[in-house]
């Protein structure tokens, strides 16, 4: 039987099984210039012996350092990047999965290589306990995550005897055992077999001989004949449900998480009972459980998911409010209204035509089902592999075929509160009485629910006078007319209307043949300065959050039949958004436009302010909560940037004198003197684009009596100069270091920043080829050698034109200063690599960076996410990739080595950003010799140069 695709996908797919039972899937795609392959084994973290958990994962690990047939290390992830792929992993409940992208020239080889993971792993001893080191590193990058602290806290309250109730990553405790090196071999030699693998390859070449390449490389894979080893009993019953769990998370947030278990679901892929519960649940237009909490002002958000989470023995339903204060203080009147709004679509009972909507659209959006990246694409499938008939691997978690109101109704009566476990998340709860969880820390406490809050979940009292708890009202925007225009003959974009109120750039679809349209509106406006001043920005934001806030209920339906909008504040003005299926896109813009321009704030938003006031400064605190490597990442930013950018803590102390009063103000000027800029593309021909700008433009003018900004009158957003180093040397001199305020988390981090000049395509296309270069030794070197810590990673940013290269290092076991100081040493180990490169080695490295940055565009979003690039920096250069490799096959080995000296050593600009941790805080402080050390940015800023702006818009 064939397999069921799009009829929009033009590659061929072949399933077979080789003779030791390993499933397979090869597709040929000839226009691919990258190739891709995923293994999937059906054993994970489930599979670990409750005296070593974490087994599965440290596996994982092990089979990346070397095999009997290629001993080196690195030998795999070098052939990989030097031929512009990559590699990843991840071990989850029940599978452990590897993938890789490459080259497509290069596919067999690395299928070889590839295979050996899986034939000969060497296991050597000295690699056991170097990645014992990483993988206590990836937890303790965890440890103050409170996605990963929940999940895990929900893990322990399945019954004490499943191997669901488990600790999947692992960590020294667990894991650095005497006999770990002859537990980690057991664990492969008795858990891995071809007959539980299924391999998907993605290439350019013809099926017969991508099968051909999998038989020769796979073949060897040894048949153990073995039996997913997954518990089909439920992880949980009645006796560890029906309890409400208070949960004290690391950041400042404020959430109710309802948790019902239910039996597998994804047996019944073709009802999908989930994903109809899910839709009624998680809806946010009119009559929707979300309106109400908001209207009694207890909630922010809400999502449900009833996919997220699915196994062999359990699917989980998981509804998430994101509470206010009010909310929080009355959590039980959240718990009452949510099931009430069950109780309701237990009473109206399944709805066809509510299913037929889902349907219709999941339909639609399989049709034009766009191209992924090969590597996700494949990693996506081979998980499948194990789960659907071979003839559904791609359309089985996609389409919705089979009305079944029986299985639907069966699914919604097991929402009860016997099958519940609700966790209330807030800061505000006294941990001095609580349990402490055993791998994360997690303060928590554990109450059966009490008799009233079993009376409010049953017998409720919910009335409202301006809102209800119903079904949805029927989606008018769900599509039905799905023409497509003839392809164009242009392939880049056009400026097709520059007049004083409008900059159109238009580009019709020329390559992929999909009913859809991507766009952006950019609205210019500097109205009460708020480009120049936190606090007229901050009045900006909660703008734009009361906006939304009013207009949700609409927007929702649109996002519900096919378009998604998108609203951003940003330092020019407003940017618009929208994607999605063609037939009602103008008109949807129109009316955002009508929205946007006609919104009422007035004394009735006040509370709706104070709502939006907390969220934005309970967010600006939580930053300095959140993952070291964010905050140092943004610290580079707040250091780098001049106008027009303010640091959380700038926008923490304006909030403070934000006002209603000062809205009601801010709202009276806001977009009275604007600009528009339009970039549209796909399927829209020039002549309705010209005709949906014309329109929209008159309704926002109509009501807002607008007047128009000059292009001169854009604000002028630069970058500071960092300073040379005086001398010759690849050490810092110039460091910025920040102490955590979580003085619980024992991570800290150190970016170097080396700043190039502003970018010339030339200036782009050699530091990439450094990129490509320094890549895979940095992450061996410091990360799997010298194991300072999980996260090690160099790359490219490009700020506001100019051109910087970085290295950050994040550690559990190392101070900073010494993080820093290992980055220097192993410049200067690099250098000399470097200075003694041979020909083929470079141009191996060249021919690398000239696939990477040439591939071609998988979707029309992929395309479009490369062309607004060019609109938002103002360079226009819609032909940059391929002007970028021209430039690539000019560069040469001499200009290559010149650049490196000329960024890392001949009066470097070099700049270091330090976040301590409190562990380390006595040997930072011990280090100042030839450091000079930045105090604030804004002192910092005060003494340097200001480099100019690169792009101006025209």
């Amino acid at each position: 039987m064939s397999i069921e695709k799009s009829p929009n996908d033009s590659r061929d797919y072949h399933y077979f099984e080789l003779p030791n039972k390993m499933k397979c899937l090869v597709i040929s795609d000839p226009d691919t210039d990258m190739a891709a392959a995923s293994v999937d084994v059906n054993v994970g973290s489930q599979s670990d012996p409750k005296s070593t958990q974490g087994l599965a994962h440290f596996l994982e690990h092990m089979l990346f350092l070397g095999t009997e047939k290629y001993p080196v290390e690195n030998y795999y992830s070098s052939f990989l990047s030097e031929n512009a792929g990559s590699d990843n992993a991840y071990t989850g409940t029940e599978d452990t999965n590897f993938h890789f992208k490459v080259s497509v020239d290069k596919l067999e080889q690395a299928l070889e290589i590839f295979a050996q993971f899986f034939i000969g792993p060497l296991f050597t001893k000295d690699a056991v306990d170097r990645e014992l080191k990483a993988v206590d590193s990836e937890h303790s990058k965890n440890l103050k995550n409170d996605m990963w602290r929940l999940w895990q806290l929900s893990r322990n309250f399945a019954l004490e005897w499943h191997s669901f109730n488990h600790f999947a990553t692992g960590n020294m405790e667990t894991l650095n055992k005497p006999d770990i090196y002859d537990q980690v071999r057991e664990f492969y030699n008795t858990k891995y077999s071809s007959n539980i693998m299924g391999i998907v390859l993605y290439g350019k070449e013809n099926i017969q001989t991508l099968e051909n390449w999998v038989r020769q490389s796979f073949t060897a894979v040894v048949d153990k004949n073995l039996v997913p080893e997954v518990d089909m009993r439920m992880p949980y019953d009645e006796t560890v449900s029906g309890i409400l769990v208070k949960v004290v998370p690391v950041q400042d947030v404020k959430h109710i998480r309802f948790f019902w278990s239910w039996p597998p679901t994804i047996i019944h892929y073709k009802s999908k009972p989930g994903n109809y519960i899910a839709h009624l649940i998680g809806h946010e237009g009119k009559n929707s459980l979300l309106s109400f909490l908001k209207a009694e002002g207890l909630a922010q958000e809400l999502s449900a998911s009833g996919t997220g989470q699915q196994y062999s023995n359990l699917s989980i339903l998981v509804v998430n409010v994101e509470l206010t204060d009010k909310g929080l203080e009355n959590y039980e009147r959240v718990i009452e209204i949510t099931h009430a709004y069950i109780a309701m679509l237990k009473e109206k009972g399944v709805q066809e035509w509510i299913y037929e909507e889902i349907k219709a659209l999941a339909q639609a959006d399989f049709n034009f089902k766009s191209k992924s990246d090969p590597l996700s694409y494949c990693e996506y499938l081979s998980w499948r592999l194990h789960r659907y008939p071979h003839e559904k691997i791609i359309s089985g978690s996609d389409l919705i075929e089979e009305f079944n109101p029986d299985l639907l109704r069966s699914f919604i009566d097991l929402l009860t509160p016997q099958n519940l476990q609700v966790y209330l998340i807030s800061k505000k709860f006294d941990e001095s009485q609580m349990q402490t969880e055993r791998w994360y820390g997690t303060k928590y406490s554990v109450e059966k629910f009490s008799s009233d809050l079993q009376t409010k979940m049953t017998n409720f009292q919910v009335s409202h006078p301006k809102f209800v708890l119903d079904l949805p009202v029927r989606n008018d925007f769900i599509p039905t007319v799905f023409d497509v225009l003839p392809l164009s003959d242009k392939p880049l974009p056009l400026r097709i209307l520059d007049n004083e109120k409008n900059t159109v750039w238009h580009k019709q679809d020329d390559t992929f043949k999909v009913d859809k349209v991507c766009s952006q509106l950019m609205i210019y406006c500097n109205d009460a300065g708020f480009q120049d001043s936190p606090y007229f920005y901050l009045l900006a934001k909660i703008w734009r959050k009361i906006f939304w806030d009013k207009f949700r209920e609409e927007n929702y339906l649109a996002e519900q039949g096919g378009l998604k909008l998108s609203l951003h504040l940003e330092h020019y003005g407003l940017k618009l958004s929208l994607s999605g299926y063609s037939q009602k896109y103008d008109k949807f813009f129109e009316t955002v436009l009508e929205r946007l321009a006609t919104v009422v704030i007035d004394n009735d938003d006040k509370e709706l302010f104070q709502s939006h006031w907390t969220h934005i400064n309970d967010s600006l605190n939580n930053h300095f909560l959140s993952a070291p490597t964010n905050q140092a990442m943004k610290l580079c930013i707040d250091l780098m940037l001049l106008k027009g950018h303010f640091s959380e803590l700038d926008q923490l102390k304006a909030l403070q004198n934000v006002t209603f009063e000062d809205l009601l103000w801010f709202h009276s000027k806001w977009l009275k003197t604007v600009r528009f800029e339009w970039f549209v593309m796909g399927n829209f021909s020039q002549e309705r684009t010209i005709s949906m700008v014309e329109s929209c433009t008159r309704v926002f003018e109509q009501a807002k009596n607008c007047c128009y900004i000059r292009k001169d009158d854009y604000p002028r957003l630069q970058v500071i100069e960092i300073p040379k180093t005086p001398f010759e040397t690849s050490v810092s001199s110039l460091v910025y270091p920040v102490y955590l305020l979580d003085q619980t988390n024992n991570n800290s981090i150190s970016v170097s920043l080396w700043q190039l000049d502003a970018e010339t395509l030339k200036s782009q296309a050699i530091l990439s080829v450094l990129d490509t270069f320094i890549k895979e030794p940095c992450y061996d070197t410091l990360r799997t050698k010298e194991q300072l810590g999980y996260i090690v990673s160099s790359f490219i940013r490009k700020l506001r034109g100019v051109l910087h290269f970085n290295i950050i290092v994040q550690s559990s076991v190392a101070a900073p200063f010494f993080l820093t100081n290992r980055i220097s040493n192993f410049i200067n180990e690099i250098r000399k690599e470097l200075k003694e490169i041979s020909d083929e080695k470079f141009n191996t490295n060249r021919e690398s960076t000239i696939k990477s940055l040439t591939k071609k565009d998988m979707s029309i979003f992929e395309q479009y996410r490369r062309f607004i690039l060019e609109v938002d920096s103002g360079a226009y250069l819609f032909g940059r990739r391929e002007d970028i490799e021209a430039e690539l096959r000019k560069v040469t080995k001499e200009e290559f080595q010149r650049c490196f000296e000329e960024l890392f050593f001949d009066g470097a600009r070099r700049l270091d950003v330090e976040v301590i941790c409190e562990g380390m805080r006595e040997s930072q402080e011990s280090v100042t010799k030839n450091r000079e050390v930045i105090k604030t940015p804004s002192q910092f800023k005060r003494r340097v140069r200001s480099l100019p702006q690169v792009y101006i818009r025209d």
